[in-house]
């Protein structure tokens, strides 16, 4: 029968650039949807790049090589639509307890999750192996994500040390944004196919059975207290889990949990889910992934009653519905209310399978009765055309930007269609409006501003530099540019540095006042110009490349000042005799003592205690391979080593003119 109606629809749709299709009753054999080919996006990716080698960070030499082992990748474009959700990994087939030969069309428990992957429906999983000198990540070429590839066998106590490790971790490829991933972001790596752990091990050996630390840390409010939860993935069985950690009465925290950093190498575009109502139907269309949900939810079936369901449905003018897997489920709009079955067995325990609730997914048996809301791959060319429940529409005749992410300029996403929108002004007749309306919905409008100037809520699109504010402002260079309606900045001319505002400041001495000097300040004992203080903890490499980069008070040749350099803050910050340039301490490149026995009295006898920070310098531990000195506590000199998992202060320095 569903062949029959596929049929139908494929002569009165011939229009559409891509044909409902049935899957072949051989499930052996792969058949694609017409017109189904991948679309990609030529960018640029964030790769590593090559680097200059010097004797003193050959550690950081980044000449990379990719292993598409065992399979061949496409190149690193960056794919902006997908033909489907990625595939889960599973590969057979069950029934309601024990795995079965995968049935064909028309019999009992066809439809399930391993079936449509084999017919293409899904992207396939698809891992790039990274090779840096240092070590090795893997790239996740549907996500863009980049992972640790082997988790260091270390233990946290806390949410905080386990955060601390990723923020400062750099070991591989010399990267400074390393993090801790989020739930959704940990699930994208889970292989449904596997069990303890639930991860391809070609890509992630070793990886260990228990929980791992996600990002997600926050409080609760409680009957009487507060309560402190903590979120994350168990790779033993690939599901979600939440532990309270701390209470009144203590908490707790699961007896064993790793961590696996990740890093985004680039990112697939993110299109808007779009619904699409009628007197006769309602479907969710996500452009991401090309697929189309029945946007309304049908309740009280068994898994087997669920796959049958979807697989006789015929609505919206679509016949080829089926069973979301774990993956595509998570595109539906669940608000956490309804709990709907997944094409996904257990391959544990082959009686369960998944029940979705958004990221709170859990196994039951498929004897219990729960929810069912079906999905399709669309029948419209993917990223070109849109399904409106008869038929297919280009973006532009929906007035659909590129992509069908957002609306045309001058309209907006109201009952299903994008409507024009009408602002109360004439938009062509005001000043530095670019004649467009503008606006969210039709109850909120305004008239789009030219580049460089901004609404300002009451009609009109103002530019604070018309007036030309900078020309009279000292030290500025005249030039100004406007950040928002009621805020400007200007340009600072060489020797002044901005504060951000409409005014330039010109480096004044570097003067003890307590505490570490904010802005650009000179120390003409010294002959030495400090750059401003930046709020951000960064590795050794990263501190060294902001330096090189850094364009402050005009000048652009700030470079991470030596230990020599870092030794005459005792000028202005008042620190022991012992550091001072000519104290007892011998440390300094200038004299050639730059091993650990020079370290022997660099220690304050008065050591703060009570703020533990510390400050890069370029220069190196003559006889400890890959330490740099460091200034800790602005009261001793310490060596750091610049591969581990620390992060410390910077402040650049240059040679006053």
């Amino acid at each position: 029968m569903k062949t029959l109606l596929s049929i139908m629809l494929i002569f009165l749709f011939i229009s559409c650039s891509n044909t409902v299709k049935s899957l072949s009753d051989d499930d052996s054999a792969a058949v694609l949807p017409d017109g189904d080919e991948k679309n990609y996006e030529e960018n640029d990716v964030d790769d590593v790049e090559d680097t200059e080698q010097t004797e003193e960070d050959d550690s950081f030499d980044e000449d990379v090589t990719e292993s598409s082992s065992p399979d061949e990748q496409p190149e690193n474009n960056t794919v902006t639509i997908f033909n489907g959700a990625v595939c889960t990994g599973q590969t057979k087939c069950y029934d309601m307890e024990k795995e079965i030969q995968c049935p064909k069309e028309g019999e009992p428990f066809y439809g399930q999750d391993a079936q449509y992957a084999k017919a293409g429906k899904c992207e396939p999983i698809n891992y790039t192996i990274k090779q840096y000198n240092n070590g090795e990540t893997v790239i996740d070429n549907n996500s863009g994500l980049e992972w640790q590839k082997k988790v260091i066998p270390v233990r946290y106590g806390s949410f905080d040390s386990a955060s601390t490790y990723c923020e400062s971790y750099f070991g591989i490829g010399g990267h400074s944004d390393w993090r801790l991933p989020k739930p959704s972001e940990q699930m994208t790596i889970i292989d449904s196919g596997h069990y303890n752990p639930a991860i391809n091990e070609t890509y992630f050996p070793d990886t260990l059975p228990e929980f791992f630390y996600s990002n997600e840390y926050g409080m609760t409010a409680g009957f009487q207290h507060r309560e402190t939860y903590m979120g994350g993935v168990d790779f033993k069985s690939g599901l979600y889990q939440s532990y309270m950690v701390s209470d009144i009465g203590g908490g707790y925290m699961p007896a064993a949990a790793s961590v696996r950093c990740l890093r985004t190498a680039k990112k697939p575009a993110d299109c808007l889910r779009k619904v699409i109502k009628n007197d006769d139907y309602e479907i969710l269309l996500d452009l991401s992934n090309n697929l189309v949900f029945k946007n309304t939810v049908d309740s009280g079936k068994n898994w087997q009653g669920a796959l049958d369901y979807c697989e006789n449905l015929t609505y919206a003018g679509i016949s080829d519905w089926r069973l979301p897997n774990r993956n595509e489920v998570n595109s539906a709009l669940n608000d956490g209310s309804h709990y709907l079955w997944t094409s996904t067995t257990s391959v544990s325990n082959p009686a369960e399978a998944l029940v979705s609730r958004n990221i709170y997914s859990e196994y039951q048996k498929k004897e219990a009765l729960f929810e069912v809301q079906c999905v399709a791959s669309s029948p419209c060319k993917a990223g070109k055309e849109i399904w409106n429940g008869k038929e297919c529409k280009s973006f532009s005749e929906l007035n659909l930007k590129e992509g069908g992410c957002n609306c045309l300029d001058g309209y907006a996403w109201e009952d299903s269609k994008c409507v024009e929108l009408v602002c109360d002004n004439d938009c062509k007749s005001v000043e530095h409006s670019t004649g467009v309306c503008v606006g969210y919905s039709t109850d909120s409008t305004h008239c789009q501003c030219e580049e460089g100037s901004f609404y300002n809520y009451g009609g009109a699109c103002v530019n604070l530099c018309d007036d030309d504010p900078c020309k009279s402002v000292a030290g500025s260079d005249g030039s100004c540019e406007t950040l928002n309606y009621s805020k400007y900045t200007c340009g600072c001319a060489d020797g002044y540095f901005s504060n951000g505002g409409s005014s330039c400041g010109r480096p004044e001495n570097c003067t003890y006042t307590g505490w570490v000097p904010i802005s650009v300040c000179q120390d003409s004992s010294s002959n030495l110009m400090w750059s401003s203080s930046n709020s951000s903890n960064m590795s050794w490499k990263a501190a060294k490349q902001y330096c090189s980069e850094l364009r402050n008070a005009g000048y652009t040749d700030w470079r991470l000042p030596t230990v020599d350099e870092l030794r005459t803050w005792w000028f202005w910050l008042k620190i022991c005799e012992n550091i001072k340039p000519d104290g007892k301490c011998k440390v300094s490149e200038k004299s050639g003592c730059l091993s650990e026995s020079c370290m022997a009295d660099c220690t304050c006898p008065d050591a703060a205690e009570d703020y533990e920070t510390f400050m890069w310098s370029s220069s190196f531990v003559s006889d400890k391979v890959g330490y740099a000195f460091v200034l800790f506590n602005f009261s001793m000199i310490e060596a750091r080593n610049i591969n581990g998992d620390t992060s410390g202060e910077v402040r650049c320095v240059r040679n006053i003119d």
